[in-house]
């Protein structure tokens, strides 16, 4: 019987070891790259932040749309297993990829939810239960296996400040940098501040990251400028080829230096050998020049050409991206040269400065350097405003302390004075109020005054273009008279022979003095004049004055009984 027993259990051990290898060479070489960033939503809640994850992976750990089975830009896949929020609550968000590399074999994806291209979360308090800012992470199986000088566990950790309400740093480089062996490998990686106190780069501790040491090799290692970000590895002809990954944090600093909160990132720096197959080199002109910072307003198609070109004539170049905004296109052609053209129309919500780093792999995977370029979104304002109002100066006077908005300056020409308003730049939804008084001296009534002569604006619009914008001249137009009339009787109820007594007034209401007539008539409930009391002259009523007429006498005989009412007419 137990030689029956043995091979069975044997065989039952081996298939399980086998089974367990498959699963861990599956897992070790899936992640290649990994972002976190966060914005604090304040006007949610004090508590409330939207997080940003970007991850690259291998492409060919997925299945896809793509002709060969693989994943391609706008697929929908599954790239973490959880998101820690660090209060013990977790989410496991979808991924769309946003950019893929066949040649290199990864794909980028950003994660989705209801709430676009972010997972929201809102927080019990801004600090956690010590008073610290909240720990997030990523933390699971697995890493390239065939990384130099890393392995295991994929981890990238943050600290979320939300005190004061500002946004993290975010950054943009290609997941896989490729450098040639022998020579110094140097680049930069990009990073954007949104609110301009200053950054830093720095090293990931091991602890922040499961790496303990940075790339190394041939007596050098691998140097990252704090002030710069810029990557520096002197390698000679000992450094071993291979891929090797670069865990670093970019710290946020407050206007004293210190240090806020910090992102993770990590991508891999791949050494090869160039010897008989030379990278490719992005081409400026046509392409932006790296770092360049390019400036749109809101509203305006941004369009530019990128283009990358291999002295070796035979490689075909491939163009790719990190970083793409959402609602910009790059449509690519490979070739030698490569080229790509950038559109974009920013749209509501996209203000502020963005970051893209373009990538180059020739068709033996020999790879440029990673070209950054940022693009400021700005309000889409008009700029260097200037209104200028000509008053004229006869017989008008503007009070100088009556400005809604101070002018820059008020100068005086012949016969009027210039009112100038400027701004540098204003955006739609601005309004400038530009309310002033004047005195009006000496009006004579009827009369019509010039009051401006022109009201001109100027502004540079957001193509650039110089406009002029002219308005009609302004009069002020003086009434002949401003009346106010009153009538009244003596009592309410009169017999048939009785004498009704009417008293009347006009009051000057103008500035100045006028001549007018009052009109007074008894009418019944129809409006029909029953008797015509006559008109009552007045002239050179001073301002404000007013002037009663007592005579009016109405005879109610041979009128039919009934309800009547006096009307009273200022004319003139």
């Amino acid at each position: 019987m137990g030689a029956w027993n043995t091979p069975r259990i044997t065989g039952f051990l081996m298939a399980l070891v086998l089974v367990l290898l498959s699963v861990g060479q599956a897992q070790a070489s899936h992640f290649r790259f990994g972002h976190i960033t966060w914005e604090p939503r304040p006007e949610i809640s004090p508590t409330t932040v939207d997080f940003s994850l970007t991850v690259a992976a291998r492409r060919s750990f997925y299945s896809g749309s793509a002709s060969d089975g693989r994943p391609q830009v706008g697929d929908t896949i599954n790239m973490i297993s959880s998101f820690r929020f660090g209060d013990g609550t977790t989410t496991n968000p979808n991924f769309e990829v946003i950019a893929a590399n066949p040649e290199e074999d990864w794909v980028i994806g950003v994660a989705r939810t209801q709430q676009g291209d972010v997972v929201r979360k809102t927080y019990p308090d801004v600090v956690d239960s010590d008073g610290e800012p909240w720990l997030v992470r990523i933390n699971q199986c697995c890493r390239l296996g065939a990384l130099r000088n890393a392995g295991g566990r994929f981890r990238l950790e943050a600290r979320v400040d939300l005190s004061d309400g500002l946004r993290s740093p975010l950054s943009s480089i290609s997941p896989v940098v490729a450098c040639q062996r022998g020579q110094k490998c140097q680049f930069a990686v990009p990073a954007v501040d949104p609110d301009g106190e200053g950054l830093r780069w720095r090293d990931a501790l091991g602890s922040e990251s499961g790496i303990f040491t940075l790339p190394s090799g041939g007596g050098e290692t691998l140097q990252i400028d704090e002030n710069t970000g810029v990557v520096t590895w002197q390698t000679n002809q000992q450094t071993r080829l291979g891929l090797y990954s670069v865990p670093m944090h970019i710290e946020d600093l407050d206007a004293d230096g210190r240090v806020r909160n910090s992102v993770p990132l990590e991508f891999i720096v791949s050494i090869q050998d160039f010897a008989d197959n030379a990278p490719p080199t992005f081409d400026v002109p046509p392409s932006p020049a790296s770092g360049e910072t390019l400036a749109i307003p809101q509203g305006r198609t941004l369009e530019f050409i990128v283009q990358a070109s291999d002295p070796d004539t035979d490689d075909t170049v491939f163009l790719n991206n990190t970083g793409l905004p959402s609602g910009a296109g790059f449509e690519v052609a490979p070739g030698n040269p490569a080229t790509g053209h950038f559109s974009w129309t920013p749209g509501p919500g996209q203000v502020g400065e963005h970051l893209i780093t373009f990538t180059a792999i020739d068709s033996r995977d020999a790879a440029a350097a990673p070209h950054p370029v940022r693009i400021e979104v700005t309000d889409p304002a008009i700029r260097d405003i200037e209104v200028t109002a000509e008053i004229n100066n006869e017989r008008i006077e503007i009070d100088p302390d009556s400005f809604a908005t101070p002018p820059a300056a008020i100068e005086q020409a012949a016969g009027l004075t210039r009112v100038i308003w400027t701004w540098p730049t204003l955006t739609p939804e601005a309004r400038e109020d530009l309310d002033l008084m004047v005195d009006f001296l000496e009006p004579q009534a009827g009369e019509r005054r010039l009051l401006t002569e022109t009201v001109r604006l100027e502004y540079t619009d957001i193509n650039g273009n110089r406009v002029r914008q002219i308005l009609d001249p302004q009069y002020i137009d003086v009434l002949s008279s401003i009346f106010d009339v009153a009538a009244q009787t003596d009592r309410e109820r009169y017999g048939p022979d009785d004498l009704v007594d009417i008293g009347a007034s006009l009051t000057n209401l103008s500035r100045f003095a006028a001549d007018g007539e009052l009109a007074l008539a008894v009418v019944d409930p129809a409006g029909m004049v029953v008797t015509d009391l006559g008109l009552r002259s007045v002239e050179d009523l001073s301002a404000g004055q007013s002037r009663s007429f007592d005579d009016p006498v109405f005879p109610t005989a041979g009128v039919f009984a009934g309800q009547y009412s006096v009307r009273a007419q200022a004319l003139g």
